[in-house]
């Protein structure tokens, strides 16, 4: 059992590395037009892979942003509907392999000019078609050890970033409407003082969460009753 020195030493370093354990998190808006959503009208995803090579990493990170965005737009009161990824890929390159499918938003663009794409996505409803994209990694590690001898504290801090964005692709209009960014730096660290506490550096939630709540308001600039 810890005695009373002992116990108000670990505490301090406990709420000192719980500062140091926050989630700071940035969030960008670039509107290039004014937005709305009709009753009859939907929201579907896709992922651009234009910065991902691995195929499993691309569905990973488009499910992720899929789920806080469509959280978000289902909290809007109405709620405004989605489609899934999944289904607009089906829908839209029935024929097409995962790998072949256009994703970028220019090309996206493009094949609005196509009446055979255009009439093959007409049955959804779609008015937005949200392009995504995310990546996550670890920076910034250090190591330490404060003190010495059996009061030595060893300390390792680290941080994870997280980016997001999403395009907004008006497809009512046939342009983009704007974009949406968000970027979680998560603070984590771990100390061994007789006892090993730690708090992990928490990024792609924050982000994620951020993400679609950001891209719901979006949406919703000039709502149609």
């Amino acid at each position: 059992m810890l005695s009373v020195p002992n116990k108000f030493i670990l505490a301090q370093w406990f709420w000192i590395f719980l500062i140091f354990g926050c989630t700071d998190i940035q969030v960008k808006e670039e509107r290039i037009t004014d937005t709305g959503i009709g009753a009859n009208e939907t929201i579907s995803f896709i992922i651009d892979r234009s910065l991902i090579r691995e195929v499993k990493d691309a569905q990973k990170i488009e499910v992720k942003i899929e789920e806080c965005i469509d959280k978000a737009l289902k909290k809007l009161d109405p709620p405004v509907q989605t489609v899934s990824a999944e289904t607009f890929r089906k829908t839209a390159f029935p024929d097409m392999e995962y790998l072949s499918v256009p994703s970028s938003p220019y090309s996206l663009m493009e094949l609005l000019k196509n009446p055979e794409f255009t009439n093959r996505i007409k049955p959804l409803g779609l008015r937005y078609l949200l392009t995504l994209q995310g990546e996550s990694r670890f920076t910034d590690f250090d190591m330490g050890v404060v003190g010495g001898g059996p009061a030595g504290v060893l300390i390792i801090l680290w941080d994870k970033q997280s980016k997001m964005s999403v395009n907004v692709l008006d497809l009512a209009k046939g342009f983009c409407a704007g974009e949406v960014k968000t970027k979680a730096l998560g603070h984590g660290w771990f100390v061994i003082f007789g006892y090993a506490l730690g708090f992990p550096a928490i990024s792609e939630g924050p982000a994620c969460n951020a993400l679609g709540k950001q891209v719901a308001e979006f949406i919703i600039g000039k709502r149609k009753k």
